[in-house]
């Protein structure tokens, strides 16, 4: 199994950041609300998933060039929606499906992190190895992007790990301190199919991207409590290959 180059760019192409800065950049703008409304900022950091106050100050500096305190008080709109390029007739492309709202039940899932200039590749060919050399059964295999430092990102860096979803008993007999292990709860996602990805892979899987996140923009709010909230997955047939891409989203 390959996956292009190509899910980072996906989101930049098409709303000119990542899916990962795409979902930063809402939870600060929420942030922002919130401190403009007169929340303490100890209290904004914990709501929006930072373990301290020095690292939410850090990431919220990464996006507003300044600290919380300091900018406060200054006007602010709320919702600032990242604006998409006008979606025109993606509507109707016939490689894309409608976008379905959908469960997903708990799943158990084993990865691999790689942050290099080629992660996809790297982490997929570790797993696939992986999967093979520990006799395996994975009911899925996802990937998704990791979000990486300033630094690496200026050095060309990008991060991404490829996940084996296990059965439960399979989950448990892994205990290899290399592998990163999983466990996600039961939640609603947005999810759409792109037929045939790599048929033309910079221009259906950007689209498929840019048609869901246009979706999640309008109609649900981000779901980042998970410790998985979106990934890729690449599903092989006997009459071709398709990738669903979901998106976990709040009841």
């Amino acid at each position: 199994m390959v996956i292009q180059d190509i899910t980072y760019i996906a989101c930049l192409r098409y709303t000119g950041v990542s899916i990962m800065d795409y979902v930063r950049i809402r939870k600060m703008q929420y942030a922002r609300a919130a401190l403009k409304d007169g929340s303490n900022v100890i209290d904004v950091a914990f709501k929006y998933g930072y373990r301290s106050e020095r690292s939410f100050r850090r990431a919220f500096k990464m996006v507003y060039k300044d600290t919380p305190s300091k900018i406060r008080e200054d006007d602010f709109s709320f919702p600032e929606k990242i604006i998409l390029h006008e979606l025109g007739g993606i509507k109707m492309l016939p490689y894309l499906s409608e976008v379905n709202t959908l469960k997903l039940k708990k799943y158990y899932a084993v990865g691999h992190q790689v942050i290099s200039k080629d992660p996809e590749s790297e982490s997929i060919d570790y797993m696939v190895a992986y999967k093979l050399e520990h006799k395996l059964h994975p009911i899925s295999e996802i990937g998704s992007d990791v979000p990486v430092s300033s630094k690496e990102s200026d050095q060309g860096l990008r991060g991404y790990v490829q996940y084996l979803v296990l059965s439960k008993e399979e989950f448990d007999r892994v205990k290899d301190e290399t592998i990163i292990k999983k466990e996600v709860e039961t939640s609603k996602y947005i999810m759409l199919k792109v037929d045939e990805p790599f048929l033309d892979p910079f221009e259906r899987i950007p689209n498929g991207f840019k048609k869901l996140i246009h979706y999640l923009n309008e109609h649900h709010e981000y779901n980042d409590a998970l410790s998985i909230s979106s990934f890729e997955e690449e599903v092989e047939t006997m009459s071709g290959t398709y990738m669903n891409i979901y998106i976990a989203v709040k009841d």
